[in-house]
């Protein structure tokens, strides 16, 4: 028996797996009770829109089975709103050493403390001087992100219009006009909401609109595709134009189970490196075509470890996966 392990997220789905079945179903089905045809694993916890946390906290006590119904109604309730703006909220009693209350919107100090959230909103823009309500002193706070341009390297973040309310930088963040006067809003990286997998802005794909901002726009066919797999990591480096045969494989390190046997391979033998690769639609197939004709027997499971470089042969042949169209 294996020393026990926590199986690592996958780059795709963010779901953790063991031999191509979901870790939480596992955990749900050995600890609880099989799901109803309808049923599926839910996590409780939406961490405000992050589905790689969400979807990586496979606790007992996080998990339950839900309808696809129940599951919608989970996300809608923890969807945070991006376009608020911080506020702070202190009693003008409060001593100095008592730090002020936090909140990231005016609607949501309002909803906690029971405030009109007009009134909080006016508060914190000092709308015709106000300052206080209901007994509330309420300032603007400080963004959580930084308003400088970012740094990495030698590289510096630069910004750009998409039209005339909104901008993204080079590094994937975005910054709203405000709707009245003609200066900017805070600067945030945009992060995905109920229970997508990728951030928008406006309605539309945070990462397509960075993409066609500094790099144009797509040919018929093409997608955005992120390079290193990581759905937020929006950076306008990170994004290239790609069919979907070369989005298939590059997704091919990170892929799991059914999914990574049925992506075409090719295949040669080790002695003789002039020979061409041979194609075959799957690693079952290679594994079936050359048990005939080489009169040994090939197996799936070893042409998969070639295919991820975990060996460097299996009866005198090589694999790799087949060359993407892109």
């Amino acid at each position: 028996m294996s020393l026990p392990y926590r199986p690592n997220q996958d780059k795709n789905s963010g779901y953790r797996y063991v031999c191509t079945k979901r870790l939480g179903n596992l955990m749900l089905c050995t600890f609880r009770r099989s799901p109803l045809p309808t049923e599926t694993a839910d996590h409780i916890a939406k961490y405000d829109g992050d589905w790689w946390r969400e979807r990586g906290d496979d606790r007992l006590s996080n998990l339950r089975w839900a309808s696809k119904s129940e599951q919608i109604r989970n996300q809608r309730v923890h969807k945070p709103k991006r376009s608020g703006k911080p506020v702070l909220l202190r009693r003008p009693e409060w001593p100095e050493s008592t730090p002020s209350l936090r909140f990231e919107s005016a609607n949501e100090a309002a909803k906690k403390l029971q405030l009109h959230s007009g009134a909080v909103s006016d508060c914190a823009n000092r709308k015709r001087g106000k300052m206080h309500h209901h007994g509330w002193k309420i300032t603007r706070a400080q963004p959580n992100e930084t308003q400088d341009d970012l740094v990495d390297g030698n590289q510096v973040e630069a910004w750009r219009e998409v039209h005339p309310r909104l901008r993204v930088s080079s590094f994937g963040r975005a910054q709203w006009k405000n709707n009245l006067g003609d200066g900017w809003g805070p600067r945030f990286l945009p992060l995905p909401t109920d229970g997508n997998p990728y951030a928008k802005l406006d309605a539309e794909l945070a990462h397509i609109i960075v993409y066609q901002t500094f790099h144009g726009h797509l040919e018929e066919g093409e997608t955005v595709d992120h390079i290193d797999q990581n759905k937020r990591n929006n950076r306008a480096d990170n994004l290239r134009a790609a069919s979907a045969s070369c989005q298939n494989y590059n997704r091919v390190v990170s892929s799991s189970g059914s999914e990574l046997q049925s992506l075409p391979v090719q295949g040669r033998p080790t002695a003789n490196t002039d020979a061409e690769w041979m194609t075959f639609a799957s690693q079952n197939e290679a594994a079936r075509t050359l048990t005939v004709a080489q009169g040994m027997r090939f197996n799936q499971g070893a042409i998969s470890k070639v295919v991820l470089g975990k060996a460097s042969s299996t009866n005198g042949w090589t694999f790799r996966f087949a060359q993407p169209t892109v």
